[in-house]
């Protein structure tokens, strides 16, 4: 890899080729690492909340009584 081949168009299609494919698998490799670590990650979570608790649900729950107080 990284050789020029501006002379021979065959080379240069077959080097663009194996550049692709190799990009492809990396992309892939790492997509799955990624969801690998977020799967992980959630269910180490949901391990250490108590179940039905959402994160979300307090700060949406805050701004529903703000906005009543402002009403």
């Amino acid at each position: 890899m990284g050789r020029m081949y501006q002379n021979n168009a065959a080379k240069f299609s077959a080097f663009a080729e194996e550049n692709d494919k190799r990009a492809i698998f990396l992309k892939n490799e790492t997509t799955k690492t990624l969801l690998k670590t977020a799967k992980t990650s959630i269910l180490e979570s949901e391990k250490t909340q108590p179940l039905g608790q959402n994160l979300f649900a307090p700060a949406v729950h805050e701004r529903n009584f703000m906005m009543e107080d402002t009403l």
